[in-house]
C-alpha cells in the first residue's frame, strides 16, 4: 500500500512538471506573436505608442488565460489524485488492521483538508480572474477614449502650430517696431534733457557772472579799505611799540622803587602774599590785633612751599605765632580765616595740650625735623609773630 501511495505522489509531481512546461511554452508563443505584431511587416519600423499599449492589453489577456489553464490543470490533478487514493483505500481496506485503518483515516483527513484549501485557493483565483476581466474591459474602453482624445489633440496641436507660427511672425514685427519706437522716444527724451540742461547751465553761468561782478566790486572796495586799515594799524603798532618800550622802562623803575620800599617797611614778598616778621613779643590775641591794624592777619600756611619759605626766614631761632587755634572748639584746629587744617607740620608728639591750656599754634625752630616746626602753646604766652597780607584773598576772618 505504501508503494502505491508513493507512486501516486510521483505521478502527481510529474503531472505538475508537465503542466508548468506547457504553460511556459504557451507564454513563449504569445510573446513571439506580440513581437511579430509590434513590427510593421512591410517597412520593419516599430509601431507607435498606441500599438505598445495594445501589446500590454494582450499580455494581460494572456495572463488571465494562463491562470484559467492552471486552475483547470490543478483541479484535474486533484481529482485524479483523489480517485487514486480512493481506489487504493478500497483495495487495501480488507487487509489493514485497526492500526492501519487509523493511520489511513488520518491521512484521508489530512488530504481532505488539503483539498478544501485547494478549493478555496481555486475560488480566490476565479474571483481574481473575473476582476482582471473587468479591469481589462475598463482599460480597453479607456484606451479607445485615449485614442480619440489623442487624435483630437493632434489635430488641435497642428492648428496651434500654424497659429503660433503666424503669431510669432506678427510678434517679431511688432517687437521690431516697438524697439524702433522706444529708441526714438529715448533719443527724443535725451535731446530734451540735454536742451534743458543747456538752458539751466546758461542761466547758472549768467547768474554766476553777475555774482562774480558784484563780488569783484565788493572785493575791490574791501581791498581799498584794508589798505587804509593796514596803514592805520601800522601807525598804531609803531605807536604801541614805542609806548610799550616806555612802559617797560617805567616798570623797571617802579619795581626798583617797590623793592626798596618793602625793605624800608620790613615786609617780604613770597608768591602773591606779603609777610611782616615782628621783632617784639606779644600774646597770640595781641599779635593778631597788631596784624589786623596793619590790614593783614596772622600767617596762614597753605602748602609745603610756604612752610619752607618761613623756615628760611626764621633766623633768630625764636618761636612766632601763626594764625592757627583750637580755642573755640577743643582739638578742632582752624585757621583765622575759618578754614579747617589740611596741611599739617606739627613737631613729633604735638599738639599735646600740656596742662590743658595750649590752644594756639606757634612756629618753632625745626632743628633736625626739617619741615615739622609747629607746636601748641598757651595763648597767654608772649612770642614773636608773622603777619600775612594777600590782596587776592577776600575771605571771612574768625
Amino acid at each position: 500500500m505504501a508503494g502505491a501511495i508513493y507512486e501516486d505522489v510521483d505521478s502527481f509531481e510529474l503531472s505538475e512538471v508537465d503542466g508548468e512546461e506547457h504553460v511556459e511554452k504557451m507564454v513563449d508563443i504569445y510573446v513571439s506573436a506580440d513581437a511579430v505584431k509590434s513590427t510593421n511587416i512591410e517597412t520593419g519600423i516599430p509601431q507607435t505608442a498606441g500599438r505598445r499599449g495594445s501589446r500590454c492589453y494582450r499580455l494581460a489577456a494572456v495572463c488571465v488565460i494562463l491562470q484559467c489553464v492552471l486552475l483547470l490543470t490543478v483541479n484535474i490533478l486533484l481529482y485524479v489524485h483523489y480517485v487514486q487514493k480512493s481506489t487504493a483505500k478500497d483495495r487495501t481496506m480488507s487487509s489493514l488492521s485497526n492500526k492501519d485503518l487509523t493511520e489511513e483515516r488520518d491521512q484521508l483527513k489530512k488530504l481532505t483538508e488539503e483539498r478544501d484549501q485547494l478549493k478555496n485557493s481555486t475560488k480566490d483565483l476565479i474571483e481574481e480572474r473575473n476582476q482582471l476581466k473587468n479591469s481589462n474591459k475598463d482599460l480597453t474602453e479607456e484606451r479607445d477614449q485615449l485614442k480619440d482624445s489623442y487624435k483630437n489633440l493632434t489635430e488641435e496641436r497642428d492648428q496651434l502650430k500654424n497659429s503660433n507660427k503666424d503669431l510669432t511672425e506678427e510678434r517679431d514685427q511688432l517687437k521690431k517696431l516697438t524697439e524702433e519706437r522706444d529708441q526714438l522716444k529715448n533719443s527724443t527724451k535725451d535731446l530734451i534733457e540735454e536742451r534743458n540742461q543747456l538752458k539751466n547751465s546758461n542761466k547758472d553761468l549768467t547768474e554766476e557772472r553777475d555774482q562774480l561782478k558784484i563780488s569783484n566790486k565788493n572785493l575791490t572796495e574791501e581791498r581799498d579799505q584794508l589798505e587804509i586799515s593796514y596803514q592805520t594799524l601800522t601807525g598804531e603798532r609803531d605807536q604801541l611799540k614805542n609806548r610799550a618800550k616806555d612802559l617797560t622802562e617805567e616798570n623797571l623803575i617802579l619795581q626798583s622803587k617797590y623793592d626798596h620800599l618793602l625793605q624800608q617797611i620790613e615786609w617780604k614778598k613770597f608768591g602773591s602774599s606779603f609777610y611782616f616778621f615782628s621783632t617784639e613779643q606779644k600774646t597770640w590775641s595781641d599779635a593778631r590785633k597788631d596784624c589786623r591794624e596793619r590790614g593783614a592777619d596772622l600767617v596762614i600756611i597753605n602748602n609745603v612751599e610756604e612752610q619752607k619759605f618761613l623756615i628760611d626766614q626764621e633766623k633768630q631761632k625764636n618761636d612766632f605765632w601763626i594764625g592757627l587755634t583750637d580755642q573755640y572748639t577743643e582739638s578742632v584746629w582752624k585757621w583765622v580765616d575759618g578754614q579747617k587744617l589740611t596741611h599739617k607740620f606739627w613737631k613729633p608728639n604735638e599738639p599735646n595740650n600740656a596742662g590743658g591750656q595750649e590752644n594756639c599754634a606757634a612756629f618753632s625752630a625745626p632743628g633736625e625735623s626739617f619741615l615739622w616746626a609747629w607746636n601748641d602753646l598757651p595763648c597767654s604766652e608772649t612770642e614773636n609773630w608773622v603777619c600775612e597780607l594777600n590782596f587776592t584773598k577776600n575771605q571771612p576772618r574768625v
